[in-house]
């Protein structure tokens, strides 16, 4: 699979995520004096200032804990879906007209939009409704800083929309198909989810472990719409367009980089981020550790060569002592003697 990332909008969004948590404060600290000074004017903005402090500071910590995770959910993706042949193409967060998309893969038949969610506990889907079953409104107040269900069906149709209109200005100069069907798809990330779904859900909804199976049964027998040729040269506008820069192949073999710079290379080479990398490690230690206690066993003390182990000598044989235990071989010994 091929893949691209905007890694400058992962900071962008990084940095508004902590000026937001900073704007939420000052405000808060600006609006609670105020409040205590009794005129009803002085009053009404301090309240105004407290509100709007208190909805950016939730909002830049939704941010925070998306952005700044030490495993992004872009990385997560990639690692479910890297054994994908080059024929798709992945990008990451292109900013395409006013709205910055989370995931789209581009394949012979078509497009994938993907809109990932982070939140926990139960979902319910039926039709285009998405909901959080049995929370109360207390838990939804208390939970303002981290993850949101949100509006999935509109977020990703909005998605979807400017898509198609930016691929649809470019098609007839291009000679582009302009019937390329973008389909839909939300990816709950979280591992501890509950997801109920049925058959009529629309955008359809998986679990992060079910995205390759899925992304497989809806891609692979479906009409071509995106010739080779075709298929690169969308990818690379979009890339282009995007603000995205095009990473080359994932090998499924080999670990996920958690980015493309250099410095963090080296970084994923030395201290595992993903869940693939931290079992390989494990697995390579174990490898190394079974194969340091082979060869100090086939080595002799002192010695720094390989030995090829040698057969002791067999040892003299002797008549068998029954088997009693060590407070009892004085009397075995003694009736022995007597018996001679």
């Amino acid at each position: 699979m091929l893949v691209a990332r905007n890694l400058e909008q992962v900071q962008s969004n990084k940095r508004l995520s902590r000026l937001k948590v900073l704007g939420g404060i000052l405000l808060f600290l600006i609006g609670a004096p105020i409040s205590f000074l009794g005129n009803l004017t002085f009053l009404l903005v301090a309240y105004t200032a407290v509100v709007i402090g208190f909805v950016l500071f939730n909002s830049g910590l939704q941010g925070i804990a998306k952005w700044g995770r030490k495993v992004r959910n872009d990385q997560l993706v990639d690692q479910e879906l890297r054994r994908l042949s080059d024929r798709y193409t992945l990008i990451h967060y292109p900013r395409i007209g006013n709205r910055t998309l989370d995931h789209v893969l581009v394949h012979e038949t078509g497009l994938l939009v993907m809109t990932t969610k982070e939140v926990i506990g139960r979902v319910e889907v039926r039709g285009t409704k998405y909901r959080k079953p049995g929370q109360s409104t207390i838990g939804r107040f208390i939970g303002m800083g981290g993850p949101q269900l949100g509006q999935p069906p509109v977020e990703n149709g909005l998605d979807r929309k400017a898509l198609l209109e930016t691929l649809a200005a470019e098609a007839t100069e291009r000679g582009w198909p302009t019937d390329v069907p973008a389909d839909g798809l939300i990816v709950f990330v979280a591992p501890r989810l509950a997801l109920s779904v049925d058959d009529h859900a629309n955008p359809p909804a998986v679990k992060l472990t079910e995205l390759l199976g899925w992304v497989q049964s809806h891609t692979r027998g479906m009409p071509i719409v995106l010739p080779n040729d075709v298929r690169q040269e969308m990818a690379d506008f979009l890339i282009a367009t995007g603000g995205a820069v095009s990473e080359g192949h994932i090998d499924p073999r080999g670990p996920v980089e958690a980015e493309a710079t250099p410095a963090t290379r080296r970084a994923a080479r030395t201290r595992p981020t993903t869940p693939q990398q931290v079992i390989n490690a494990r697995t390579e230690r174990e490898r190394l550790a079974r194969r340091r206690s082979t060869d100090a066993e086939a080595t002799p003390s002192g010695k720094g060569r390989r030995r090829n182990a040698t057969p002791e000598p067999a040892a003299e044989e002797h008549d068998l002592s029954p088997l009693v235990p060590a407070s009892g071989m004085a009397k075995v010994k003694r009736r022995e003697r007597q018996s001679r």
